[in-house]
């Protein structure tokens, strides 16, 4: 069954050995977009003079290196930030997107938050920035449980 975006959260904590789950998340506010977070994979030609056609082998995923999410600029996003890298300087700080059901599946990832940034900003409109974190592990698929 598919289903509307509502709920769907972003979300961070603290690992205790830099690769376990974190035994407690905390949303991000105010969130607006989240990227594609697992990019398409390169590929690569492996075409046989032999071959009447060209012939494809997959390599590696790629999301661009830099996550930007999408959020409306708040002091609550500021602190929240500010929060998050004050972890990273001593912690892991994983990450995760979350889709409760029908979907209930997360993509979670170690990262570092590099920058809160602006959006453009023109008359009459909300400001809007971006929260960029950069993975510093695979985005994994995983089984999400709101309150875990």
């Amino acid at each position: 069954m598919a289903q509307l975006t509502v709920g769907v959260t972003l979300e961070y904590g603290e690992s205790a050995d830099g690769t376990a789950a974190p035994s407690s998340w905390t949303k991000v506010a105010d969130v607006i977009s989240i990227p594609t977070l697992v990019g398409d994979p390169s590929t690569h030609d492996v075409t046989r003079l032999t071959d009447t056609q060209k012939v494809y082998i997959a390599g590696l995923p790629d999301n661009g290196g830099v996550l930007g999410f999408g959020v409306l600029l708040t002091p609550e996003v500021a602190t929240t930030v500010k929060n998050i890298q004050t972890k990273q300087e001593s912690k892991t700080v994983m990450f995760r997107v979350g889709a409760p059901a029908p979907f209930g599946k997360c993509w979670q990832f170690a990262g570092e938050v590099t920058a809160l940034a602006n959006d453009e900003i023109t008359p009459d409109n909300p400001l809007t920035g971006k929260i960029n974190i950069v993975p510093s592990t695979p985005v994994e698929l995983k089984d999400y449980s709101p309150e875990a």
